[in-house]
């Protein structure tokens, strides 16, 4: 809540004091009547205008009516004016002398699409008895946290004599807007979950669960009901059934945000490198805790370093979603060894990555050694070197390091290591499989 500071005489009421008393100087000087008959209008709307002066200052309320919601969505900027109400000799509340229009700007930012698209507003001021209110439309057209600075409030009072603004503080408005998950995550091959399972993906590990996995030499802590009799009598040594851990499959979300190639034109227009990465691990996320998996999200290459621990449920979502929002590139490799180390063999780790930085294909070659599941994609965006922005020596240097990179790709994945553009969770889900069919692990990942 602002308060005002007072009302003050326009530009136009001081001009209209200079020209009446000129012309009335002039007139007396010169013996001119009609001089005077001209004078006459502006002395009425002098005397006019000051009689409407207001007496109280507005008071003014605004902010966002959503601070939260998804890139490409909209919200409203509201901006209320009360007039103070005056109180005459008897302490009844009198109708104060206040405004006559109210106008409003908000300047313009990039990214962030205004409705009216200059960011002004006018309008008639209401009746005394209720404020006046003026709404414009904020649509952040790109995820990340924005500030939406103060808008310039003006308003005047009748005769266009006097005018009052609202006093600036550099006060911000944050609106954080959540990546839109790219090609979206309820893609047809995501099977609902079966009833009476936490998920739908089984534990690569072993451990107490209710799902055979196979017999194997009874060693100390093995539970006596688990004893398999007839096994053992034909061996002559004690065996035990061993199960599968009732525990789902563990995702890792690596996101490389050490730099953003390309320029972003927001939802619907061309994307960046970082456009790309954020939303496909709001998609990935979304689409395995939708499944019942455990999501874990590591952040590589952004100024706030972040790591979430696993879980799943729809406020996990909402915190990997807060999270990616928040990325910033710092231009610069931070804390690669923030990786989460010993992770449980068969858990799959995804890398997103524009590969501008060979530590992405190093980091999974390394992983896939451990017994882990890495799977690298690629966010480059594959029309960068056909962009109208660039010149054809840019363009050149970007086919050249495209191929590069595709060399290194290839390296990977002799390795073992598959490097897949970004199409959709589904198409991953299929790459996994081939390399469980390849690799012969035993995955949860149905066949």
């Amino acid at each position: 809540m602002t308060d005002g500071a007072g009302w003050s005489a326009t530009a136009a009421h001081a001009r209209a004091v200079v020209g009446s008393m000129i012309l009335a100087g002039t007139a007396v000087v010169l013996r001119r009547p009609d001089l005077l008959v001209l004078a006459a209008p502006l002395f009425v709307a002098l005397l006019a205008g000051r009689q409407a002066k207001p007496t109280h200052s507005p008071v003014v309320r605004q902010g966002l009516g959503n601070r939260s919601l998804t890139e490409g969505e909209a919200t409203t900027y509201r901006m209320q004016i009360d007039e103070v109400a005056e109180v005459d000799g008897e302490g009844q509340a009198a109708r104060p002398r206040g405004a006559e229009t109210v106008a409003a700007v908000l300047e313009p930012q990039r990214l962030i699409e205004l409705s009216p698209a200059d960011g002004q507003l006018v309008a008639l001021a209401n009746d005394r008895a209720e404020p006046s209110v003026l709404e414009l439309v904020v649509r952040p057209t790109r995820w990340g946290n924005h500030s939406i600075r103060e808008p310039l409030i003006i308003a005047t009072s009748s005769w266009g004599s006097y005018r009052w603004t609202a006093p600036r503080r550099g006060a911000t408005q944050h609106l954080q807007a959540l990546p839109r998950a790219a090609n979206g995550s309820g893609s047809p091959s995501t099977p609902a979950s079966a009833p009476g399972l936490v998920g739908s993906h089984r534990s690569p590990r072993h451990g107490t669960g209710v799902e055979f996995a196979n017999i194997r030499p009874f060693v100390a802590g093995d539970r006596l009901h688990r004893i398999r009799w007839p096994h053992s009598l034909r061996t002559g040594t004690l065996h035990v059934a061993s199960t599968w851990a009732d525990q789902d499959r563990h995702v890792v979300l690596i996101v490389d945000a050490v730099v953003d190639v390309g320029r972003s034109a927001g939802v619907g227009g061309a994307p960046s490198s970082l456009d790309i990465t954020v939303r496909a691990a709001a998609a990935l996320a979304e689409h395995h805790v939708g499944q019942g998996d455990r999501v874990s999200l590591v952040t590589v290459g952004s100024q706030r370093r972040d790591h979430l621990p696993p879980a799943t449920g729809p406020r996990h979502v909402r915190r990997v979603l807060s999270t990616l929002a928040a990325i910033e590139p710092a231009g610069v490799l931070v804390g690669p060894d923030r990786i989460p180390k010993n992770l449980g063999r068969g858990s799959l780790v995804i890398i997103l990555s524009p590969l501008r930085t060979p530590w992405a294909l190093a980091r999974a070659v390394a992983m896939s050694s451990q017994g882990l599941v890495p799977v690298v994609v690629d966010c480059l965006p594959p029309d960068l070197e056909n962009r109208p922005e660039l010149n054809p020596h840019e363009a050149a240097a970007w086919r050249i390091e495209r191929m590069r990179r595709d060399h290194e790709a290839r390296r990977a994945g002799e390795r073992g290591v598959p490097v897949v553009p970004w199409r959709s969770p589904a198409d991953l889900e299929r790459v996994v499989r081939d390399m469980h069919r390849h690799r012969r692990v035993r995955s949860g990942w149905s066949a």
